[in-house]
């Protein structure tokens, strides 16, 4: 069961959800938090710069997203440091 108001003591029909595993449960707390930062709950966080974006406008990375631009940035930096 997954309550819309977080608050886990509000069993009220219209305050909970079922939902058919834990996949889909986190699914909606993943999409909750998505809404709260940035107003769209599609939209994901970029692993590196940490801002939320249309996940068209990035890369998939396992089970996360980044920017082309962060990713590029990060791998510099990380070559860099190897280097020395």
């Amino acid at each position: 069961m997954h309550h819309w108001n977080e608050d886990k003591a509000d069993n009220r029909n219209e305050n909970l959800v079922v939902c058919p595993d834990k996949k889909y449960h986190a699914l909606l707390h993943k999409r909750a938090r998505a809404l709260d930062a940035c107003g769209n709950a599609s939209w994901r966080p970029c692993v590196l710069c940490k801002r939320y974006d249309d996940v068209n406008n990035m890369k998939p990375n396992q089970a996360s997203y980044r920017h082309a631009k962060c990713h590029s940035e990060y791998m510099k930096h990380r070559n860099s440091t190897k280097e020395k």
